[in-house]
């Protein structure tokens, strides 16, 4: 079963763009002022996601391409460095789905919302720090426009 409904997925400048190729949806195209500047597999597709502000990293979730009818709500979050060469850090499944993401102002803690709770992600180390829905860490978060 195929749900894609992909978003593409803008850098806060507009130079970096992502979204799933047109025609392969196992297909993640990074696009650098217009021009490809690499491609990687993905499982699921682009709902949303974001770049950091160093456009080092990018973070994207939605539904998985094979959804299982036992358990439709999971989604699934990949983060992917974009240098040296274009390629998967992490993937993880979350069972109740994703409500936001956001970078740390760190550029490399990458914040996340769920049903259930929220996690720290350290994309250098990968260490995840979770915390349940009633503890929302506080976390200075990355927002376009804002230095």
């Amino acid at each position: 079963m195929n749900n894609t409904h992909a978003a593409v997925i803008d850098s806060c400048d507009g130079q970096l763009s992502a979204s799933i190729a047109e025609g392969n949806p196992r297909e993640l195209i990074i696009n650098a002022d217009g021009r490809r500047l690499g491609a990687a597999r993905i499982d699921h597709d682009a709902v949303d996601g974001k770049f950091n502000a160093k456009k080092t990293l990018l973070v994207v979730f939605g539904l998985p391409i094979k959804t299982d009818l036992r358990n439709p709500q999971a989604q699934l979050l990949s983060i992917y460095a974009l240098r040296p060469r274009l390629h998967l850090v992490l993937k993880r499944t979350f069972g109740g789905g994703i409500f936001d993401v956001a970078f740390a102002r760190d550029g490399r803690s990458l914040y996340i919302s769920s049903r259930f709770g929220y996690e720290i992600i350290d994309t250098e180390t990968r260490q995840i720090e979770t915390f349940d829905v009633e503890s929302e860490p506080v976390l200075s978060r990355e927002q376009c426009g804002v230095q």
